[in-house]
């Protein structure tokens, strides 16, 4: 009597274990479930597919500082939105070659590709003060990059509209204090 009451006993405490260890596993799994996934940022454009299937416009990545929005925007406090243009007139939401870009911060960066740009116009209107910074360009047919200054109150030409020049893509904006 005493072995089936020892076996029976011993039984029992494995069936004990087993079930302990069943609801750990659920715990773990349910604490799993529960964590939130890790965020990376990987300052991708948001919307960039779009706006290349509709605007012709490559917005590859940027900080968050610069953004795309339709040229019918007006100057608030005489600071407006800087405007590219391009002799291509399938760029930009009105198929006239022209792109704006509304600076939210006091620095920014966005890489971008717009072609045959011709011309970058700096936000500023009448005495307002517009955004510092700098444009990068490269050829259309290859070669290197080059940067030159914004104008934050007036335009800087680029591409054919330089003495010898030729069409260039722009490829990154940058706002600086």
């Amino acid at each position: 009597m005493r072995t089936i009451t020892r076996l029976a006993l011993a039984a029992a405490a494995v069936g004990v274990v087993a079930a302990g260890g069943v609801f750990a596993a659920q715990a773990n799994e349910q604490a799993a479930a529960d964590e939130q996934p890790s965020l990376v940022e990987d300052f991708k454009y948001p919307d960039a597919a779009r706006i290349l299937a509709e605007d012709n416009v490559n917005l590859i990545s940027g900080d968050g500082h610069i953004l795309y929005v339709p040229c019918a925007d007006q100057p608030v406090n005489g600071v407006g939105t800087i405007e590219i243009w391009s002799s291509d007139l399938s760029v930009g939401g009105h198929d006239n070659g022209q792109v704006c870009l509304k600076v939210v911060g006091t620095t920014g960066y966005i890489t971008l590709s717009i072609p045959h740009v011709f011309e970058i116009r700096g936000d500023g209107h009448g005495s307002a003060q517009g955004h510092a910074g700098i444009a990068e360009v490269t050829p259309v047919s290859g070669g290197a990059v080059k940067t030159v200054p914004l104008k934050p109150n007036g335009s800087q030409q680029v591409g054919i509209t330089q003495p010898g020049g030729s069409p260039e893509t722009l490829v990154r904006l940058e706002i600086k204090p």
